[in-house]
């Protein structure tokens, strides 16, 4: 990590601690004290079979996966947050990929706090801490400082917004989604307007900073951002949520320059729409589509798309996109859903139906289909090679 990175994010950290815990050794001692602590989490237990056709080889995973959150409220101006997953991956994965446990332990973020406790040839035990910070409110004003999620996004799928931790959609058991470490202020000059500022940096000490603004204007809530992304690109964006007669449309799109002129100057677009729409008889139906005028390049087929870590500007693997899902509620007990996207630059698409059964008020299993197919050239030729796989999950969730 370099020293001049480190030294800037802790400058940075503290040009805005500064101003915000003096406000707050202010009012401190003239609020009533209110003293909780709320712990819950859940335990899950996922069974994955991998394989590209039935009668080839398959692939057969299992992940224990234990979710343990607290929250301490020591004083009424003051949160703390610590939660954590622990995960015990085992089967043919770990045997098929000898850097699944070190790609597993890996922690893109400032602080490493994702731990491998053991491992073997066919097994891994890992704990991440996702979320450890400190948050301060003084009347319109809050500060947090530690790992944390910063949410911008407005869109479903893909969230050019989402500056500092970056999620994926085929992610099937992580709905808190990543956090960063980072340093954020936000300030509320009404009820229905927001200014935020956040630093983060990685784990190569490359800083992410951003403001970022949301007011709402004619019943339409509009949010503007700028700021840097990891030292390499200037960003500027926008984004919106509305309601035309019961239909939600909400968008979001960033553009991206190089901060080096010896590059391409021309930057990368990105921008995202979708509508969602509940019937009367509980139907649910949703859309959305992405344009990016610079999508990323496939090495192998659009499965080598999971490998790596998460960044904004690599979510488009193709210039265009669409996306659609119609979700409805049987009963009581069961929720269905079945979901598509359609890559046209890779000739491929995929297909996600699933099954929710709520058991009991704290238990629930699913059942749940990925399919992906592609025809994608291969990046630097003229050759073309078709993939596809079939991922089949049966997740059981236990919430205490």
């Amino acid at each position: 990590m370099r020293p001049e990175n480190k030294n800037r994010l802790i400058n940075a950290g503290i040009r805005f601690l500064i101003p915000v815990f003096i406000l707050f050794s202010f009012s401190v001692n003239a609020q009533q004290k209110k003293q909780r602590v709320f712990f819950d989490g859940y335990v899950s237990d996922i069974q994955q079979v991998m394989f590209d056709s039935i009668g080839n080889n398959w692939l057969m995973d299992n992940v224990i996966h234990n979710r343990l959150n607290l929250e301490v409220i020591p004083h009424n101006n003051i949160r703390v947050v610590l939660q954590a997953r622990n995960r015990l991956i085992f089967g043919n994965s770990m045997t098929a990929d000898p850097l699944y446990a070190d790609r597993t332990g890996a922690d893109q973020n400032f602080t490493d706090l994702s731990f491998n406790i053991a491992k073997g040839n066919s097994f891994v035990l890992n704990s991440t801490i996702d979320r450890a910070f400190l948050e301060l409110t003084f009347d319109k004003f809050e500060l947090v400082a530690g790992r944390q999620r910063i949410n911008w996004s407005n869109t479903f799928v893909w969230n050019p917004n989402d500056l500092f931790n970056v999620y994926s959609y085929f992610e099937v058991d992580y709905p808190e989604r990543p956090g960063c470490d980072a340093v954020s202020v936000k300030y509320y000059p009404s009820f229905s307007s927001q200014i935020q500022g956040a630093v983060t940096a990685d784990s190569a000490g490359k800083i992410t900073a951003a403001m970022f603004g949301r007011f709402n204007v004619l019943n339409a809530d509009i949010q503007l951002l700028g700021g840097i992304i990891k030292e390499e690109d200037y960003v500027l964006g926008m984004g919106w949520v509305t309601d035309i007669r019961g239909i939600s449309f909400r968008g979001e799109g960033s553009w991206f320059y190089p901060m080096e002129r010896n590059v391409d100057t021309s930057g990368k677009i990105l921008v995202s729409a979708g509508l969602d729409y509940t019937f009367s008889n509980s139907v649910m139906l949703q859309t959305e589509w992405m344009f990016c005028n610079k999508p990323i390049e496939i090495e192998n087929g659009i499965t080598s798309a999971f490998n790596g870590a998460m960044d904004v500007r690599a979510l488009a693997w193709s210039k265009y996109s669409g996306f659609a899902a119609v979700s409805y509620p049987f009963n009581p007990i069961i929720n269905g859903t079945i979901a598509g996207i359609w890559f046209p630059d890779l000739k491929g698409f995929f297909v996600g139906p699933s099954l929710e059964f709520n058991v009991a008020e704290n238990f629930n299993f699913s059942i749940i289909h990925q399919y992906f197919k592609s025809n994608a050239m291969l990046a630097g030729t003229s050759m073309a090679k078709g993939y596809q796989l079939n991922m089949f999950y049966l997740r059981m969730k236990y919430h205490f």
